[in-house]
């Protein structure tokens, strides 16, 4: 029988969950602050690469941090499923493969800002330029833009974190490393990931940037929880924690921090 150190692997995914959610607020309140994200992702593609020529040298590599941040969720899918001692179920099985593609897509999604929009917005600005090229540039970046960003980064991708989230919930409601209320929260967060799929085909658009402003610090806060939890956890027993008052109050102030920006329009 394999003989794991769960220590360890609390360790992993308490340390791969702050990396990540650090990388992403950060990320995302620097795109909004310069980037106009994610309003700039719905924009012409001339206006989308005249912004980013102009602002490149903080957007490129905020976006390339951005890409990383799909390794750091393949590490917390993994890490997260070798912490439970039945990893075998099915649920977290699953759980562990849209966990996985998740970060795949995640990747996938973000990489291009790094390195094929930086090209194109080059291209787009070259001195004696034809506006026959410039319209080529721009059906290029829109065809991306549409095709790995809102297919696969956004689409795709957020089923896949949708559902990892909510089998995870699923999983947490019958084991004893997580408090059931983190289970329960997860399924209903999850389901809320999901519903960000529908933006890119077309239903209740304006769903998008409520989302992002308001359920995605959700998530994060709830990851963060998880990362406490899994430091407070006695591996011997693979026991978490119950959930406090006192966690309830330090992750709600942390779920305002997040969402302050939204409300001032910061």
């Amino acid at each position: 029988m394999e003989s794991i150190d769960y220590a360890r692997q609390y360790r992993g995914a308490a340390v791969s969950i702050f990396l990540h959610v650090i990388a992403l607020v950060v990320g995302f309140s620097v795109l909004a602050a310069v980037f106009r994200f994610p309003e700039v992702l719905r924009v012409t593609s001339f206006d989308r690469l005249s912004l980013y020529a102009a602002r490149q040298s903080i957007v490129q590599p905020t976006y390339w941090v951005l890409a990383m941040t799909g390794f750091t969720q393949i590490a917390i899918a993994v890490f997260i499923h070798r912490s439970f001692r039945d990893r075998d179920a099915s649920v977290l099985k699953f759980a562990l493969i849209f966990g996985i593609l998740a970060g795949i897509l995640q990747t996938l999604g973000f990489i291009r800002w790094a390195i094929l929009i930086p090209y194109l917005a080059e291209r787009m600005s070259a001195p004696g330029i034809t506006q026959t090229t410039r319209e080529t540039i721009a059906l290029i970046e829109g065809a991306f833009n549409r095709y790995a960003g809102m297919a696969i980064g956004e689409h795709t991708a957020n089923i896949c974190v949708g559902l990892w989230t909510l089998l995870l919930g699923v999983g947490m409601l019958r084991r004893p490393l997580f408090d059931r209320r983190l289970g329960w929260a997860g399924i209903v967060i999850g389901a809320l990931a999901v519903t960000l799929a529908l933006e890119q085909l077309g239903v209740a658009p304006a769903l998008f940037g409520f989302v992002i402003d308001f359920g995605f610090p959700l998530w994060a806060v709830w990851l963060v929880v998880l990362g406490v939890s899994l430091l407070c956890t006695r591996h011997q027993q693979g026991q978490g924690p119950s959930l406090t008052w006192r966690t309830l109050v330090w992750s709600a102030a942390l779920y305002v921090v997040l969402v302050l920006p939204s409300l001032t329009g910061a």
